[in-house]
């Protein structure tokens, strides 16, 4: 809204931004005044508060929204977003195989639903049922009733719709999730009945300590480094001709701070073999003057 502040400073971002060029992906940048908005576009898009951006794939699939004027999550929410559509090549042709597409649609975003319809016009039953267990939850989602090869493709994987896809691995279906939300909810010991977010969560950090035999959660990436103890761990790594996959905690805070309740390590980085906590910058420093690091990593967790 053109009187509102807060608008005005996101606003005078988003242009910014859009003529710095950076974001190369995202394919067309939309300013609109809620003011003179049709209030149908409004509930299609769950506008409820100004300011607020809408992320889209397409017209109508839904990849996030998010409100307020915090500029520093909305630059991060936008490379994310960036990133996102870098996974869906425009020309069909760039696909070397339907198995290449999928696997890089169910990579789009940590939380990945296939459904039938968007987020905010489900067009079956089901998949209207599992839009409503899941908000408050941010995920991404693919209309499978515009493309019949993914539709018929991802059937090899679950036979129904909705699927969904937690850091590319399959969940399940609308069933799947109701008896996450019934387990959590019935547990026996009553000590603390988890949230449905909690849940996923937990079954993202699961999935990311899994990624690689040798999995590093740090801040910034190997070859740009954000901080002194994540640059001396990779250079360590490296010396040793340990060959090890990344996560940057900067670039998503329910990880940075769900990964520390999950290890119960406190800091970063982190380091995992085979889905195991070895420990974080010391310990490794330690194994590496003790001599053999390679062979100390894996021995530990035997």
């Amino acid at each position: 809204a053109s009187w509102e502040p807060a608008g005005v400073q996101m606003v005078d971002m988003i242009n910014e931004v859009e003529k710095s060029g950076r974001f190369v992906k995202i394919k067309k940048w939309t300013k609109i005044d809620a003011e003179n908005c049709e209030s149908s576009l409004l509930e299609k898009y769950k506008v409820s508060a100004v300011p607020t951006l809408v992320f889209l794939f397409g017209k109508d699939s839904i990849w996030r929204t998010l409100e307020g004027a915090d500029s520093a999550l909305a630059f991060q929410t936008i490379s994310e977003f960036d990133q996102a559509e870098a996974a869906v090549p425009e020309d069909e042709e760039k696909y070397d195989t339907l198995e290449t597409k999928l696997q890089q649609l169910i990579r789009i975003a940590p939380v990945m639903v296939f459904m039938k319809g968007s987020p905010s016009e489900p067009r079956c039953k089901f998949s209207r049922a599992l839009m409503e267990i899941l908000q408050g939850i941010e995920f991404a989602s693919f209309d499978i009733l515009r493309d019949d090869e993914v539709r018929q493709g991802l059937k090899v994987y679950w036979p129904t719709y909705p699927q969904i896809y937690i850091q590319g691995k399959l969940l399940g279906g609308l069933d799947n999730i109701k008896e996450l939300v019934s387990s959590a909810s019935s547990s026996e010991t009553k000590e603390k009945i988890k949230s449905l977010k909690d849940i996923i969560l937990e079954l993202r950090l699961k999935n990311l300590i899994q990624k690689a035999p040798v999995m590093l959660f740090m801040k910034g990436e190997p070859t740009a480094p954000r901080c002194g103890f994540s640059r001396t761990i990779c250079e360590i790594l490296s010396n040793a001709d340990i060959q090890f996959d990344s996560f940057d905690i900067l670039e998503d805070n329910d990880i940075r701070q769900g990964l520390k309740s999950f290890s119960q390590w406190p800091t970063y980085p982190q380091l995992y073999v085979k889905g195991s906590l070895v420990g974080g910058l010391d310990i490794v420093q330690e194994m590496a003057r003790d001599g053999n690091l390679k062979d100390q990593l894996f021995n530990c967790i035997e």
